[in-house]
């Protein structure tokens, strides 16, 4: 999996610590710097750009999507999944927002939380980046992570836990997407 497939395929995806983490590691210190300071966090160089890779082991991290609260609102913010997470007793360790949405808000594309497929795969032709081929697919399944190509991963897809659907992909069998330039 590619950070900039992790980046851009998911409405709100959150890695919550399973260990407790002391709550003083990120204190007064910049995010960057804390994020660089975790074990799963590491500067790499891809196409002679420099990235801050954070790689979540399920084994030790739950990775998980987010999309609307228990109330059925929409979380809108980081802050807003931050604060409900705090509340529910768990500690958010790093979340992004991304992904793409419908005017309603709702998800473009497959988006699968919890096991429940809440909007289906889009596999028609269209304008803007996300029906530039291939899009892509990323899913959790039994604690693994995977991106697939869309159509890949619609000709066998897996039981899976969580699952959204973005594009394009930007790296496609370890390589950027021809149509993109470092």
């Amino acid at each position: 999996m590619d950070l900039g497939t992790l980046l851009n395929s998911v409405p709100l995806l959150a890695t919550l610590v399973k260990s407790a983490v002391p709550a003083a590691v990120g204190a007064g210190i910049g995010l960057g710097q804390w994020l660089a300071a975790l074990p799963p966090c590491r500067n790499q160089t891809f196409e002679n750009a420099t990235y801050l890779v954070c790689e979540a082991d399920p084994k030790h991290f739950s990775i998980e999507l987010f999309w609307k609260n228990k109330d059925g609102d929409f979380y809108r913010s980081l802050h807003n999944l931050r604060s409900a997470q705090q509340a529910a007793g768990r500690n958010l360790l790093f979340g992004i927002n991304a992904g793409m949405y419908h005017p309603n808000l709702a998800p473009v594309g497959l988006y699968v939380e919890r096991g429940e497929q809440v909007t289906p795969a889009k596999t028609g032709s269209g304008t803007g980046n996300f029906s530039m081929q291939p899009n892509g697919i990323f899913y959790l399944s039994a604690g693994k992570a995977g991106v697939r190509a869309t159509k890949d991963y619609l000709k066998r897809p897996p039981r899976v836990d969580y699952a959204t659907q973005s594009g394009p992909m930007l790296v496609i069998d370890g390589k950027l997407h021809p149509k993109f330039h470092a």
